[in-house]
């Protein structure tokens, strides 16, 4: 009897073994007993920047931002239409962050006028406008040696060959090297010559589709070998050819949305389509198969308004979207606008929901008559607005999420702690171990056991109960491993686990050891959230 009840305790704590082995908690957010987050506006004002124009304040339309550094055009409002333009300038942000500052350098078309959609790729500029002949082109500013100052002339001029349409372009795209155009009965992509952006540049590509009449006054995105170009009720993709962009391009595959704002980021595009009284923002993930055929969206964020409201104008950058929606039509404004900023979920984009903070979203003033424009920093952490009273600056601060949590390999000497975060621009994690758990203080051990997947240089600062971790360059997506032998499992925490199942086999219960993990995050806007994640022991036994 003794030796089967000895068998037997050993069988118990060799299945205990093996249950701890394969805990897995998944952190939904909603579940504050699980996690605990404070709650935070996702935006938060930081600047406006303004520009006068023969004393008086001017109102600001398209609007991109990269880097340090934003371009945004204006106009005035206190002329009847249609609005005159008055400049296109150019802010850089100043030691010490933005503030409420002027511009840096204004850009002037020398041979017209540039007033219509920017695009920034690098520290090239490209916005629409018409020449002194009234033909439509696309101008070129190229950042100078000394940096963005004074007075900046267009280096180059983009028009087509065999286009001699009197309709600036209704949309410009940039990534890269490569310029995407889509004007009025032309749809093109300029890729910037060997000897850089000089004098008059044809395009190397047209675009082509069964629908092309419809492109005119629709959205378009370029990233990687992908262009995305709104259709009327479609959104057509294009591949770059294998020899890069010339020729002809037929589309390849068909997004459906009606693309009137278009935007991408990676492998994610995303379309704003006016739905009447109901606005929507699509979300399209590329397909295994890649972008060919009519994938479906992968989610959609409706906002409902009390106003027949223009489509939202949206940005992305990595796993946030921003969203600007407008209160009213657009012969009615100036009127008042919400930017909302959404995050990808945990699981990633998935269903149909719909937006009911857009009210509570920041407000501006807009005048979407002379143009308008929302645009996403590079890390997602900076959004900009062109409003009636100068460029809003918000620090983007989508609360970050816990998608994943996993403990295993207690008692068997190999405990392996693995976790994913996603926010907006992390820029550093702080990790804080349960009791039982510690660092080893060798740093051999803790180099061959720390893995961090999402940045490209982190920096590792290790100490018994604590890891700290910055990201360098900011990341939206972040997963941390530690593993056995930089991660140890302590005696005190083997000898209560073996108590407690010894415990619940003699007296039939289901007590359980709960672990917490602290974990704080900052973001590149200087946003800190602190986590709290408990993980039960043994589960379900």
């Amino acid at each position: 009897m003794v030796v089967r009840q000895l068998k037997r305790e050993r069988r118990v704590l060799l299945g205990l073994a093996l249950v701890v082995a394969t805990v897995r908690f998944s952190v939904p957010v909603a579940d504050a007993s699980t996690i605990s987050q404070p709650s935070t506006d996702p935006l938060t004002p930081v600047a406006t920047l303004t520009a006068t124009s023969a004393g008086q304040g001017l109102s600001f339309g398209d609007v991109v931002i990269s880097g340090s550094t934003i371009v945004a055009n204006s106009f005035l409002t206190t002329q009847t239409l249609p609005y005159p333009d008055t400049g296109t300038f150019v802010f850089t942000e100043r030691p010490g962050g933005w503030t409420d500052e002027a511009p840096s350098a204004e850009l002037i078309a020398t041979d017209g006028e540039a007033n219509g959609e920017i695009a920034m790729a690098g520290n090239d500029v490209f916005e629409a406008g018409t020449t002194t002949a009234g033909d439509a082109v696309v101008y070129v500013f190229v950042r100078p040696a000394g940096g963005w100052s004074g007075i900046v002339d267009d280096a180059a001029e983009l028009t087509p060959s065999s286009s001699s349409s009197r309709f600036m372009p209704s949309s410009v795209a940039a990534s890269g090297d490569a310029v995407l155009t889509v004007g009025q009965g032309s749809t093109d992509v300029f890729t910037e010559p060997d000897g850089g952006w000089s004098g008059t540049v044809h395009q190397a590509a047209t675009l082509t589709a069964s629908n092309q009449a419809n492109f005119f006054d629709n959205g378009a995105a370029i990233s990687g070998r992908f262009a995305f170009v709104g259709a009327g009720s479609v959104v057509d993709v294009f591949r770059e050819p294998p020899g890069g962009w010339s020729g002809s391009v037929a589309q390849v595959g068909q997004l459906l949305a009606i693309g009137r704002s278009v935007a991408v980021s990676g492998s994610t595009v995303v379309v704003g389509s006016d739905g009447g009284s109901d606005q929507e923002v699509s979300v399209f993930s590329e397909p295994k198969s890649g972008w060919s055929g009519t994938p479906a969206a992968s989610a959609t964020r409706t906002f409902t308004a009390a106003y027949d409201s223009p489509e939202p104008y949206i940005a992305i950058s990595g796993s946030t979207v921003v969203a600007m929606i407008l209160a009213a039509i657009e012969h009615e404004c100036p009127c008042l606008g919400f930017v909302s900023a959404l995050s990808e979920p945990a699981g990633g984009w998935s269903g149909t929901t719909a937006v009911d903070n857009f009210f509570r979203g920041a407000p501006f003033t807009a005048d979407v008559s002379g143009g308008a424009g929302v645009a996403l920093g590079n890390d997602g952490s900076t959004a900009v607005v062109g409003a009636s009273d100068g460029v809003h600056m918000y620090a983007v601060g989508v609360p970050p999420t816990l998608s994943h949590l996993a403990l295993t390999g207690l008692e068997a000497g190999k405990p392996r702690l693995n976790l994913k975060l996603q926010g907006s621009a992390v820029s550093s994690i702080t990790l804080r171990l349960p009791n039982g758990l510690r660092f080893a203080s060798h740093r051999k051990q803790r180099s061959d056991g720390l893995t961090i997947d999402g940045t490209t240089k982190p920096r590792i600062a290790l100490e018994t109960r604590s890891v700290s971790i910055e990201l360098k360059p900011p990341s939206s997506q972040i997963s941390l491993t530690a593993r056995a032998p930089a991660l140890i499992e302590e005696q005190s925490l083997t000898a209560k686990l073996r108590a407690i199942v010894a415990y619940n086999n003699t007296h039939h219960r289901q007590q359980a050891l709960k672990l917490a993990l602290a974990i704080g995050i900052r973001n590149a806007a200087g946003q800190t959230t602190e986590l709290t994640a408990h993980i039960t022991l043994p589960s379900g036994h």
